[in-house]
């Protein structure tokens, strides 16, 4: 990722069913800058920061060294994503979507219930990259965001296949 993140910072990390092509990102960044540009928590403007990684997940982060976002302001953030949802035809909220990290640096996608077929035909094992999309703390996201899949909570999956 060509992007620092603050330590200090909430994240939230959307994992997108479809690839962000450039047009698709040039009008998804168009947006978020408009709404980042705007967004605030009680009247204060939030130190906010976005990432497009690897082509599929969108990262919306907050540097709380000032003020952290609060209910109303992730009330808004959460509309905007399903407002892009819509205005783009994708899924970004699916949490049981998966993120696994290929040699070329794309990412496969797939639903969490297709883990064990995925397994038992070779496209991914238990040491494919996944990312844990769950993380919402900047100081984690160098350390844990991506990980071996026998680490992560699909590791259920591998003793099924063997």
């Amino acid at each position: 990722m060509n992007i620092e993140i603050p330590a200090k910072s909430k994240i939230w990390l959307y994992l997108c069913n479809k690839e962000i092509t450039d047009s698709f990102k040039n009008e998804l960044e168009s947006d978020l800058k408009l709404f980042l540009n705007s967004w605030n928590a009680h009247g204060n403007d939030l130190k906010s920061f976005y990432n497009i990684a690897f082509g599929r997940i969108l990262m919306i982060g907050v540097n709380e060294e000032e003020y952290g976002a609060s209910g109303c302001s992730i009330d808004k953030q959460l509309h905007f994503v399903k407002a892009a949802e819509q205005k783009f035809g994708v899924s970004l909220l699916d949490r049981m979507m998966v993120g696994v990290l290929q040699d070329n640096d794309q990412v496969l996608v797939f639903h969490a219930t297709k883990t064990e077929e995925m397994l038992a035909t070779g496209k991914i094992n238990e040491n494919s990259l996944v990312f844990d999309n769950t993380i919402t703390d900047g100081a984690q996201i160098k350390e844990n965001w991506i990980k071996p899949l026998h680490r992560t909570w699909l590791s259920k999956y591998i003793s099924k296949v063997k």
